[in-house]
């Protein structure tokens, strides 16, 4: 079962069984899914009000919110070894290869089910600054597989991205370009390698949802700014 979350780990063809965890592929209502899933776990309740792409606001279900250790300004890690320059997943044979120097200081979060009408993307104007992942949600509800977690981290530099993000025991660290269109958002990612995605968008305040359609589901990525 393939589990998306950044276009990043997707492009390296992450699989949940091969990545030494359980097949746990029920959802929170223990329905057994057979849809490819996209990215946390409890349920945060209500979703965007119809017709709304209003940032996704925890119900009385949900768990706690996730704990950062950001700084301002964001903390950058050591420089890769010598030799270990080429961008890639790290692995245990190259641990420090990387794609980019900014420590993920997110907290974690578990797949979540979207409630209410799936948000359709507004557009906006997206703020440079440090962003942290604190939503993580698939429509319809009942598809998500709540046990899944994640944390991701990203630094807005005009239209230049750098991002560190884990989805379970899997790390990645992604550099890329971003361009806008009305409600298109277009990802120009340079490392690891070179390959393209895009999505609808919409810029809430300090949070970016970022909405990707796919086979019978739509997941949607909630990012906030800190600072």
């Amino acid at each position: 079962m393939r589990l998306l979350f950044l276009a990043g780990l997707a492009a390296t063809a992450t699989v949940f069984t091969a990545c030494g965890g359980s097949d746990d592929s029920t959802t929170d209502g223990g329905a057994a899914v057979t849809a490819d899933q996209g990215a946390p776990g409890a349920d945060l309740g209500p979703g965007p009000a119809p017709g709304t792409d209003a940032a996704v606001t925890p119900g009385p279900d949900a768990a706690a919110p996730a704990v950062n250790t950001c700084t301002n300004p964001p903390t950058m890690l050591a420089a890769p070894d010598a030799g270990e320059s080429d961008a890639l997943v790290p692995d245990a044979a190259h641990p420090n290869v990387t794609c980019n120097l900014l420590e993920n200081c997110a907290g974690e979060i578990h797949m979540s089910n979207g409630h209410g009408a799936e948000p359709q993307g507004s557009g906006g104007t997206i703020q440079d600054g440090l962003y942290v992942l604190t939503g993580w949600l698939v429509y319809p509800a009942g598809n998500a597989i709540t046990s899944v977690t994640a944390r991701g981290t990203m630094l807005v530099t005009g239209d230049t991205w750098e991002q560190s993000a884990q989805q379970l025991d899997q790390t990645a660290t992604m550099t890329l370009t971003v361009t806008t269109s009305g409600s298109d958002l277009t990802r120009n990612y340079t490392c690891p390698g070179a390959h393209t995605d895009s999505r609808k968008y919409t810029v809430d305040g300090d949070n970016l949802l970022l909405i990707q359609p796919d086979i019978g589901t739509t997941k949607v990525e909630e990012w906030t700014r800190l600072f």
